[in-house]
């Protein structure tokens, strides 16, 4: 029935006046820029074999080259006959084979030894008669333990969570051969743990609890890493997250090393990024402010690294999933922090012209301490849930992740950014002339519609994009001046990156007392920092983008990963567009997740060629055995 109504409305639409004036429209400007260099150049497939014969590719696969050299001659072998990795790579499969009955028999030792230095006066506080509801529960832990028979692991996956999980997600645990462990060292552990919580504050041992395992699965599989700092990254400081993706490549390096299975693996955007790290750094040392400078060259150069580490070790469509959901997780709470701001009766004008919007007392930020930043977050994360609803299988996942666009919809209203709003626009606009250019008759009717439902304070917000007596407006107008200014005697070299540099030359070429910490305008504050080999090399990292997309979303049949394509390259739109407007990477969380969704276009391209030669190994095994092996 729906498919019969959905058939009417796109005939009407397909034979509407507007349609055919759009698509003759279309199709004109398509044949106008066919012939450009720059237009040919992202329509044409990169070929592969050719990139890793050029020079600059084998001067990028050198190191790597060495490393395998060694990997294979040294330490692959020195690595695998370590007693030590032999008893940690068991150690799993013995903690899991140990009995439900041991464990609880260690809780409840653990928790009598506790209320027995509490009762003797080992700790600072005083047993009381309330203990007693814990001690009696451990009791009753001794003396029913036995009852349980099965072994963790028999119990983990006969759980209805776990069985929740494998149904949502397509999982499974392997099975695993038991291993012994002597229940003794379990008893211990349990008695250890309680005489930490006695001697050490609760908060420290809990957080050793949690970290000490999570620690060692990382170092098992860095690619969990990976997925902390992509979840984590909203809500912790940003060093935090620095100390992440630095413990992960330093473990990815030691995988390199030692295991077969890991192999660094890029492509022509990756070349782009390598020289652009190249050149941050350099411009790092010769700043005019090399104090702050090198920090922020170091910094940025750690965040850009998450590129290679995702498409390194995002290998499957599995993992890719499982990347995907973790991001969008992650924005859902942020979403959810943010709709509590707003219904909080908040009140925080610092990012709003009072005189101008009166009636506009609260933007929301989130974790992110400025709405623009939440907006630019925003505007990554909402095209990768909504494309996400296509992506998975299951209808329940479906309706979680239509249920976090929506929520990063409102969220995004919210914050009354108005280039976030233009960018939004945008990126729904490209992403129907991609995938279904019959819908533009829906969207141009819900861009007239608009302005009847829309709440005052948010259609004011957008009707003050033209006026230009706004003082965001004309503060951004005379930024855009003094820096254009400053690239007349610096665009060769640039200044340097961070504010501390900017400001070394802005207030020289600043119109009247304006102050100002940054350009307000990605590409111009790129240019300013790095002068015109920063700014040609970053250039380059967004036309790769497009060049591995574009071929790819013509050419897979898949309507998943057509659709994934499509999402990420009106993404990129929408983002290029707000940043014409603000500085997107003023905050280093979004720089980091740029990067990230950088990485999901090549990912997306090996994943499908890996799904596609399955199902027709004979035509794509070729294809697929170089993917495999595009490793430097």
């Amino acid at each position: 029935m729906l498919f019969t109504i959905w058939n009417k409305i796109q005939n009407l639409m397909a034979n509407s006046l507007f349609f055919r004036f759009i698509e003759g429209l279309m199709n004109f400007f398509a044949k106008f820029f066919s012939g450009s260099i720059i237009i040919r150049g992202i329509a044409k497939e990169t070929d592969e074999e050719n990139l890793q014969r050029s020079l600059i590719y084998r001067a990028a696969a050198l190191p790597f080259t060495f490393i395998a050299f060694m990997r294979d001659k040294f330490f692959s072998r020195m690595w695998e006959g370590s007693a030590a990795v032999v008893f940690l790579r068991r150690l799993p499969a013995r903690i899991l084979s140990v009995p439900v009955s041991v464990f609880l028999e260690s809780i409840g030792a653990g928790t009598a030894a506790y209320m027995a230095c509490k009762y003797f006066g080992f700790t600072q506080s005083e047993f009381t008669f309330t203990d007693f509801f814990i001690a009696i529960p451990a009791l009753c832990l001794l003396l029913f333990a036995r009852a349980a028979k099965s072994s963790l692991y028999d119990a983990l996956r006969g759980s209805g969570l776990f069985r929740l999980i494998s149904y949502l997600f397509d999982f499974s645990l392997p099975d695993i051969a038991p291993l012994p462990m002597p229940h003794t060292i379990m008893h211990v552990f349990g008695v250890l743990l309680a005489l930490a919580f006695t001697f050490f504050p609760p908060l420290y041992v809990l957080g050793a609890i949690v970290g000490i395992p999570a620690a060692i699965l990382v170092i098992a599989y860095p690619f969990i890493g990976v997925l902390a700092a992509v979840f984590l990254m909203p809500f912790v400081p940003t060093m935090m997250i620095a100390a992440v993706i630095g413990a992960v490549s330093l473990l990815f390096f030691l995988k390199l090393l030692t295991d077969k299975k890991y192999s660094f693996k890029t492509d022509l955007t990756g070349i782009f990024i390598i020289i652009y790290i190249f050149i941050t750094l350099f411009k790092g040392f010769t700043s005019l402010s090399p104090q702050t400078s090198i920090n922020i060259a170091l910094l940025t150069s750690l965040f850009m690294a998450v590129y290679f580490l995702v498409v390194s070790m995002t290998d499957s469509e599995k993992k890719l999933e499982l990347l995907i959901f973790t991001f969008s997780t992650s924005a859902l709470f942020t979403g959810i922090y943010g709709i509590f701001q707003s219904i909080s009766g908040m009140r925080d004008t610092t990012w709003t012209d009072t005189a101008e919007f009166e009636g506009l007392t609260t933007r929301v930020f989130s974790t992110f301490a400025n709405p623009n930043v939440f907006g630019e977050y925003l505007l990554l994360a909402i095209p990768v849930a909504a494309a996400a609803i296509i992506f998975v299988k299951k209808w329940p996942m479906k309706l979680y992740y239509a249920g976090v666009a929506v929520v990063l919809l409102a969220n995004l209203a919210l914050t009354y950014s108005r280039g976030c709003y233009l960018a939004i626009a945008l990126s729904v606009l490209v992403f129907v002339l991609i995938m279904e250019k019959r819908l533009i008759v829906l969207f141009s009717a819900g861009i007239f519609v608009l302005p009847a439902v829309l709440p005052p304070a948010m259609l004011n917000r957008i009707l003050g994009i033209t006026n230009m007596e706004d003082s965001s407006s004309k503060y951004r107008v005379s930024i855009y001046q003094a820096s254009v200014r400053i690239l007349q005697d610096f665009w060769p070299s640039g200044v340097g990156q961070g504010p501390d540099a900017y400001n070394r030359v802005f207030p020289f070429y600043a119109f009247n007392d304006v102050t100002a910490q940054h350009a307000h305008n990605l590409f111009l504050q790129v240019f300013v920092e790095t002068g015109i080999f920063g700014i040609a090399a970053f250039l380059a990292v967004f036309y790769c983008f497009f060049k591995t997309l574009f071929p790819f979303f013509y050419k897979i049949k898949d309507f998943k990963y057509k659709c994934f394509s499509a999402a990420l390259i009106s993404l990129m739109a929408g983002f290029i567009l707000q940043s014409m407007f603000d500085y997107s990477f003023y905050n280093y969380k979004v720089y980091m997740l740029f990067f990230v969704v950088l990485a999901f276009a090549r990912v997306c391209a090996r994943c499908a060629g890996s799904k596609d030669a399955q199902e027709e190994p004979d035509k794509y095994a070729p294809q697929v055995t170089q993917c495999r092996e595009e490793s430097l």
